[in-house]
């Protein structure tokens, strides 16, 4: 191959890498904005509707890099266990929507390790006490927490929850209350009736981070928390961040709606009462070495 061929040749290869990396740019692009626009309009919500999109990554990096390095004196240990969807394999989808799923046999797993080496599932409410009142927890305490208000939560999770006799906490987007595949108000109600905790998850689960201004933010995370104490009668006390990303502006607003506690993404088991709303948390999956080892380390 000649001079003029190679040149010929780089310069060919050169264009179709600028016409890749512009591609994968636009597609973010629109992936960003097509979440943005769904999630405040809450329309033809799918089961993939947040795990297909580039934001998911966020919430995965939060646990790959920010793990607790320095443990302070005061920390309370209570491991907060997050699960997304559970339901049974879906053959051929993706590792990332893979790493937020659990099947119901491997939940249940999880259920008799924590029963058989003598760990006490509690209700958020009793690590919310123990930061502020200096509550005396039981040994081994645990928090078991699901996100988005999945239906197959109620279908697969539920059942097992009343069958080994523990509680958990559902946090809920309220806007997908009622659509397909996620909770309707009925179900709901059944679980505040048997002891979950009810908890907020933002109106429509947007990139908090994203908005800028402090009415729009109120409106998300005030107007999720009214909603809820509206449809089940009671306070609603808990706020999990979406896609567990938070700024100072974000929790600043989180505690002028008057939630008590706020759950991150941040990887952790050690709690503050200055981190009440910044509490870290354990990303559950199918993967139950590293369930065992998050537990116990």
């Amino acid at each position: 191959m000649d001079k003029d061929s190679i040149l010929h040749l780089t310069f060919v290869v050169a264009i179709i890498i600028l016409a890749l990396a512009t591609g994968i740019f636009w597609g973010r692009y629109q992936q960003n904005q097509e979440i943005s626009k769904s999630a405040l309009s809450a329309k033809d919500i799918t089961e993939d509707f947040l795990l297909k999109f580039e934001g998911i990554n966020i919430e995965r990096a939060l646990q790959e890099t920010s793990e607790q390095v320095i443990i302070p004196s005061e920390a309370i240990r209570v491991p907060i266990l997050v699960y997304h969807s559970v339901r049974p394999q879906v053959k051929g989808e993706s590792t990332l929507i893979d790493y937020f799923d659990i099947t119901p046999e491997m939940f249940e797993r999880n259920l008799v390790y924590l029963k058989e080496n003598n760990f006490s599932v509690i209700p958020f409410s009793s690590l919310v006490k123990a930061l502020e009142e200096e509550k005396e927890l039981p040994k081994k305490p645990v928090i078991l927490t699901f996100d988005d208000g999945w239906k197959n939560q109620y279908i697969y999770a539920f059942p097992l929850l009343k069958q080994y006799g523990v509680t958990a906490t559902f946090f809920i987007f309220t806007n997908a209350i009622g659509h397909k595949n996620f909770l309707s108000w009925e179900q709901i109600k059944e679980l505040d009736r048997f002891g979950m905790t009810i908890a907020s998850h933002t109106k429509s689960h947007p990139y908090l981070f994203q908005i800028k201004d402090r009415n729009i933010l109120t409106d998300e995370i005030a107007g999720s928390k009214k909603i809820l104490e509206d449809g089940l009668g009671k306070p609603v006390e808990i706020f999990a961040y979406p896609f567990g990303y938070f700024s100072d502006l974000i929790v600043s607003v989180v505690k002028e709606s008057g939630f008590k506690a706020a759950r991150s993404s941040k990887k952790g088991t050690y709690h503050t009462k200055d981190g009440l709303f910044i509490l870290r948390s354990i990303e559950i999956s199918d993967d139950f070495d590293a369930f065992v080892k998050n537990l116990n380390k």
